[in-house]
């Protein structure tokens, strides 16, 4: 089967991953990067794919789609944690609701 052609949110980065998977939790990241004859190098891993950058580029690689671990895990006076596929406006949203 040929790679699966990816575009970023802008449309000016191409990737074209032989493989794209959606992780749910941690342990398919872990399950993924532990099996390379079904998740072939390079691992990448996107959110919302915005990326202006090629940080996302996983040429006949794996693509690993994070935007269903987009969960805020703690915000506290001067730091937020949040899983790789939580956007910056839900983010920022939570963020305004604290004041």
């Amino acid at each position: 089967m040929p790679p699966t052609t990816v575009t970023n949110w802008f449309g000016d980065l191409v990737s074209n991953p032989a493989v794209v998977v959606e992780a749910n939790s941690t342990d398919d990241i872990i399950a993924i990067l532990r099996d390379p004859a079904q998740y072939p190098s390079p691992v990448r891993a996107v959110g919302s794919n915005h990326s202006t950058a090629p940080c996302g580029v996983a040429e006949g690689g794996t693509l690993i789609k994070m935007s269903k671990l987009n969960s805020i895990l703690e915000i506290t006076a001067d730091t937020v944690t949040a899983q790789a596929g939580a956007l910056y406006i839900d983010i920022a949203q939570e963020l305004e609701k604290r004041g």
